[in-house]
């Protein structure tokens, strides 16, 4: 008996700390995108092109590094919406549809946010 607790324990502190370093992978993932993509909104209102479109392959290319993990912790459809602003937004910068830019940007900026909102760590997502 006392070791079947025993092993509940360690069990279930070993969930606790795995969901916890998820969470904080999700958490940081958002936030570095999030990050890039404020600084390249920002260099487009400047007028600085060049640079916000370093800034937005600088933030696909996370988004596929960071990718494969995510898959396991996030759903699949808001994965690839937010693949799908990126690439729209990368589209538009080069089209020069700065209003275009803006929306998908935005949307980008939703679609983070609600990976965060839904991701979060909750009573209701751990059971």
């Amino acid at each position: 008996m006392r070791s079947t607790l025993i092993s509940v324990i360690v069990v279930s502190v070993l969930v606790a700390v795995l969901l916890s370093v998820g969470v904080g992978y999700v958490h940081q993932a958002v936030y570095d995108m999030d990050e890039i993509r404020l600084s390249a909104l920002r260099m487009a209102d400047e007028g600085r092109k060049q640079e916000a479109s370093a800034e937005m392959v600088r933030m696909a290319a996370l988004w596929d590094e960071r990718g494969p993990a995510l898959e396991m912790m996030v759903d699949h459809e808001d994965l690839h919406s937010i693949s799908s602003e990126i690439a729209e937004a990368e589209t538009n910068l080069e089209c020069d549809h700065m209003d275009d830019f803006n929306r998908s940007m935005t949307l980008l900026g939703e679609a983070l946010h609600h990976i965060e909102q839904h991701e979060r760590l909750r009573l209701a997502n751990i059971l």
